[in-house]
């Protein structure tokens, strides 16, 4: 369950995802553990944060992604 995650963990969702609901989305677990992170968007569907110009690559949320993991090497180098 999401309290007991100790290792970094990115979770991306869009307000409009037919699959997997925001409602559904347990955002105080979120508030509750800072190895959590939440990010939510307007849109995007299912797994479909694609871009406007090539509707076949999503950069947008590859560079999220590897945001994510270089903050999470740097942080984890700190401690």
């Amino acid at each position: 369950s999401l309290p007991q995650v100790t290792a970094p963990l990115l979770c991306i969702n869009a307000l409009d995802d037919p699959i997997a609901p925001a409602a559904g989305v347990p955002v105080t677990n979120f508030d509750e553990n800072e190895t959590l992170a939440l990010v939510v968007t307007q849109s995007g569907g299912h797994l479909g944060w694609c871009d406007q110009q090539d509707s076949r690559r999503s950069k947008w949320v590859e560079s999220v992604v590897l945001d994510f993991i270089e903050n999470a090497i740097r942080l984890k180098e700190t401690k």
